[in-house]
């Protein structure tokens, strides 16, 4: 029986695996509750299309937010869940597209490992649809369209990656770092040739293929209206990146990626030297016992580093998977260099491009376009594992050490398993940047759109408190202005923000003050004010009865005491007072 159960396993290995991602992932949406990013994309996707003005910050994010328009629209009282849905469903394509073109290249079992150690990075990610599994697909797919070009030597294949290519950049800005990835073609060509020709029919087809998709949008962005919307949004853009407070600071993006690269290089150190110190002591082992406690000792110094330094899937969790997927891609471009092996060369190759540039214009580089791996993870850690396979034969150089070589693959099995089961922990411990424990995540929030959502007993109890309150000072389509780090109530609510941005924290105190003086000029009817009184920059904490006094404020970079200073002159010039408070929140509106 056990025999015949091994054996379904390995000949259906991709739709079992593909049942227990499904499954996971239907599991994780019902829990956890966020109101900062997840809330932010939630009030774009309903606002998108009958109040544009007042989303006009995530215009930069116009396609993606059209898609989650489209889906809010389908299903209007999905809420929450039902974009996470639409998650689910972008998760598991780029899962089985991304399988079905790489086994075409190295068809082996360890690629489902790699792909589910992917899918863990992004269960929990507080934008289950958003533009960066959104920019990951699309992606994938301009590989996979160009090398069909490649293959058959048809133009319109180039013309339709490079029109996709022109679509993403209108799914995230910053993706107009992805586009040297064209140069795919080029060097493909040369390796086949032996000729680099940089201007050929098939490059100009893909740059043509490229004008063309950034055309359509901005035709599209004018004949509905967004345009001005869109170019208002770039100004802000533009001024970020010299904005000191902002997290996009150009000089901040710099040293941030600086930081990536050092961790890469530092956790890949803690890697190699680890399996060196393992592979030592399984030589000198004489009895299989004594490899079995070993084995053992090993699964907990992983599980007790990975537990140890991250609560989530990122930082050194990012770092192992981008050095497994750095090795694993130089090594194949190392390895594979004959013409009968071009589909490789150029899947390694597009794996270190989606690595390298995508995660260029994210505040925190590969920590937060945790999307960039869904190629060259699968890929390096399939190649890796077959590289020690004793069946693979070793040059003479390496011939000597080749006795090491299951040593070193049960050392990357131990890794993976310890990686997975502290993957699995994390997401049920932060899912949706909720802490605690999924058993503790069974209360529910009485709202339309948090139905099948549950979350821990603190911040359903405060939510609980708050919008009975709330709904008999705002109804739908009101002016509600939420400070300082839920932009999710104007969700939640219905309701339209006061500014152009509906999330206050990511602004500075200059263009807060900006963006209330411009609102105030076109008479727009004051808001009811919604203030909390706690630090709700994703971990939720306690009352703070100085939140609002800039000579009480924490020194960390989360404080904006500029920022409070125009939300209190901003209440102070309109005569502001509490008609509501339970501590946590105050409910303000103007002495008219």
């Amino acid at each position: 029986m056990m025999k015949f159960i091994l054996h379904s396993i390995q000949k259906h290995k991709f739709a079992y695996a593909l049942v227990v991602v499904i499954l996971y992932q239907l599991a994780c949406a019902v829990q956890g509750f966020d109101l900062s990013d997840e809330g932010w994309g939630m009030y774009f996707y309903q606002q998108i299309f009958k109040n544009p003005e007042y989303v006009v910050a995530q215009m930069p994010y116009w396609v993606t937010g059209v898609i989650g328009g489209v889906w809010n629209l389908l299903l209007p009282e999905g809420g929450f869940l039902g974009t996470r849905i639409l998650g689910i469903i972008m998760v598991t394509g780029t899962f089985c597209i991304s399988y079905e073109f790489l086994k075409k290249s190295i068809n082996s079992g360890w690629l489902l490992v790699g792909l589910i150690a992917q899918m863990l990075i992004v269960v929990g990610d507080p934008k289950p649809y958003g533009y960066n599994s959104l920019t990951a697909f699309i992606v994938l797919w301009v590989v996979i369209v160009f090398w069909r070009g490649l293959e058959t030597g048809r133009l319109v294949w180039f013309f339709i990656g490079g029109f996709m290519l022109g679509v993403n950049i209108f799914v995230r800005i910053p993706n107009l770092a992805i586009l040297p990835i064209i140069l795919l073609i080029p060097v493909c060509q040369y390796w086949k040739n032996g000729s680099m020709r940089f201007f050929n029919s098939q490059m100009w087809t893909a740059v043509w293929g490229t004008i063309v998709g950034v055309a359509v949008i901005i035709a599209a962005m004018y004949y509905w209206g967004y345009w001005t919307f869109f170019m208002e949004a770039m100004t802000g853009v533009a001024s970020s990146a010299t904005d000191e407070t902002n997290s996009h600071q150009f000089g901040r993006l710099i040293v941030r990626y600086a930081q990536n690269y050092w961790g890469i290089i530092s956790v890949g150190g803690i890697v190699v030297l680890l399996g060196g110190v393992y592979t030592w002591l399984q030589s000198k082992l004489i009895n299989k016992y004594s490899s079995w406690v070993l084995n053992l000792l090993f699964v907990f110094i992983w599980t007790f580093l990975g537990l140890c330094f991250n609560k989530a899937l990122r930082h050194n969790d990012m770092y192992f998977t981008h050095f497994i997927s750095y090795v694993g891609a130089i090594l194949i471009l190392k390895n594979y260099n004959r013409s009968e092996e071009l589909r490789m060369r150029y899947v390694a190759l597009a794996s270190l491009f989606m690595i390298v540039c995508m995660p260029l214009g994210s505040d925190q580089g590969i920590n937060t376009m945790w999307t960039s791996a869904w190629l060259a993870l699968p890929l390096g850690t399939a190649y890796l594992c077959r590289l020690f396979e004793d069946g693979v034969t070793w040059n003479e150089k390496l011939g000597k050490y080749s006795m090491y070589k299951r040593y070193v693959r049960c050392y990357l099995c131990i890794i993976f398993v310890s990686y997975i089961a502290c993957g699995i922990y994390k997401n049920d411990n932060l899912a949706y940047y909720d802490p605690d424990s999924r058993l503790e995540k069974v209360h529910s929030i009485d709202n339309q759109y948090c139905r099948f959502i549950y979350t821990g007993s603190y911040r359903a109890n405060l939510m609980n408190d708050l919008l009975p309150v709330l709904e008999k000072y705002v109804k739908p389509g009101d002016f509600l202005l939420v400070y300082n780090f839920m932009p999710g109530l104007n969700y939640m609510t219905d309701t339209r923000s006061y500014i152009s941005n509906a999330w206050l924290w990511c602004l500075s105190g200059a263009e807060l003050e900006r963006q209330l003086q411009f609102a105030m000029s076109k008479n727009t009817p004051l808001p009811v004010v919604l203030r909390q009184n706690f630090r709700a920059t994703n971990l939720w904490g306690g009352y703070d009865p100085y939140f609002m006094d800039v000579n009480h404020l924490p020194e960390n970079v989360l404080s904006r005491p500029d920022q409070i200073k125009a939300m209190n002159n901003f209440l102070d010039m309109n005569h502001y007072k509490t008609v509501w408070t339970n501590r946590y929140f105050d409910i303000l509106l103007p002495d008219v």
